[in-house]
């Protein structure tokens, strides 16, 4: 069996208003956090890493550590505005393998570059390298921030690979994601919107 890399981003366990901010498909946090145990450790295997890109939850620390605990992989945090009781560390702490507010990574052969924030010109943009983000949901920033890097790429006629790995995202589904998937499952969502502007 082989071993894949994982990404993901603003779970918000326990938190209630995200379920009406997302317009998330759950009745209660409850609901919501057993949804995403489940579809977790549906794709997630123990030898598996997983990257999640901040924003872990909206409860104390001591709830969240037990959340992490049902979760399979080896789990990494890129911190988020909402982890602010996870210190930073480049050692198995807290959960995690390593806890960092931005980090540079190597995925078959592809550099990425991983933060809880969009960076309108990350490292490397113009020669290859991904990045992978979150915090931005699907609200009027995200929207923004996708006008911004279609208007960029379009414009030096280079490919999309920067993708918002937020869960609630259509081509996440509440579920860590490779990077293939995400960056397949994104173009397959954007041709599905091109078609039904031009209908």
């Amino acid at each position: 069996m082989s071993i894949s890399n994982y990404y993901i981003s603003d779970l918000h366990v326990n938190h209630k208003n995200i379920l009406a901010f997302d317009n998330r498909p759950y009745f209660s946090v409850e609901e919501m956090n057993t949804a995403l145990i489940h579809n977790w450790n549906e794709i997630v295997t123990a030898e598996d890493s997983v990257y999640v890109l901040g924003d872990v939850s909206w409860d104390s620390k001591e709830n969240t550590l037990k959340f992490l605990s049902q979760l399979n992989g080896k789990k990494y945090l890129i911190r988020g505005n909402h982890d602010t009781e996870f210190q930073c560390s480049n050692k198995p702490s807290q959960g995690f393998a390593w806890i960092k507010d931005y980090a540079e990574i190597v995925d078959n052969g592809k550099h990425i570059v991983l933060s809880h924030y969009p960076i309108p010109c990350y490292k490397n943009m113009y020669y290859g390298w991904y990045m992978l983000y979150g915090h931005v949901h699907s609200t009027t920033e995200d929207v923004i921030t996708e006008h911004y890097f279609d208007s960029i790429c379009n414009y030096y006629e280079f490919p999309r690979k920067s993708f918002n790995v937020g869960c609630m995202k259509n081509w996440m589904q509440f579920a860590p994601r490779t990077l293939d998937q995400i960056e397949d499952g994104y173009n397959k969502y954007k041709e599905i919107i091109k078609e039904r502007l031009v209908d």
